[in-house]
């Protein structure tokens, strides 16, 4: 079974402005070309603002050494009291 750490942290407020980040290490998941394991990380960060107190806009960055990816994501959002509808897009580039 894959040995794997992580940590996040998140700073902000949850009614305006927030900002996260999170790192992940897996310690054999990935092997070298030999076949011995090999360390491989896993980070990101990120922000979410929400407008109007209404409508939650995001943006982040990942990059993943185990799959050898990189990602940008962003979406939108709208919520009520009752209601939440969110919209979110991801590209690996």
């Amino acid at each position: 079974m894959p040995r794997s750490y992580g940590v996040g942290v998140a700073a902000g407020s949850d009614t305006s402005l927030q900002l996260v980040a999170d790192w992940r290490v897996d310690l054999d998941r990935r092997k070298d070309t030999a076949g011995d394991s090999k360390t491989s990380h896993r980070y990101g960060f990120g922000a979410e603002y929400l407008w109007a107190g209404a409508v939650p806009l995001r943006a982040g960055y990942q990059v993943d050494e185990t799959l050898d990816t990189r990602w940008w994501a962003a979406g939108v959002g709208y919520v009520t009291a009752r209601l939440a509808v969110d919209l979110g897009y991801r590209q690996s580039t």
